[in-house]
């Protein structure tokens, strides 16, 4: 594969493949919402309230985080373009430097004892 492979935009795309992808979308949206319809009725007809709730429940965070995914997709240029100093994205780290730089050396050390087990089966098998 050549690196000039790019993904094409939208307005390069065939109109029947944008068709179709939309498509599929919106069947399985369809047939998801007659599920969880389906077994809404039956935990109703089963006299389960609290399962009745629970699943509307997760319908509600199943919308919440579908508007959260479609506001980062559509907010991704936008939030990628936020810029901050290096100083303050220094000061951002969950561990210390001294654990940072022990992790590192013990990672090091691994590694250089992986490719020192690796180059002894090597030679033994010259």
């Amino acid at each position: 594969m050549s690196s000039s492979n790019k993904a094409k935009s939208l307005e390069e795309t065939a109109t029947w493949s944008v068709a179709v992808v939309v498509f599929v979308l919106v069947a399985i949206s369809i047939v998801l919402e007659h599920v969880l319809h389906i077994v809404e009725k039956w935990l109703e007809k089963k006299h389960k309230p609290a399962l009745v709730e629970a699943l509307e429940k997760v319908k509600a965070e199943l919308m919440l985080m579908g508007f959260i995914s479609l506001m980062l997709t559509v907010l991704q240029t936008p939030i990628s373009d936020i810029c901050i100093p290096k100083s303050i994205a220094a000061t951002w780290h969950p561990c210390s430097k001294k654990q940072e730089e022990k992790k590192y050396d013990s990672e090091k050390q691994l590694s250089a004892k992986y490719i020192d087990k690796c180059m002894d089966k090597v030679r033994s098998l010259q």
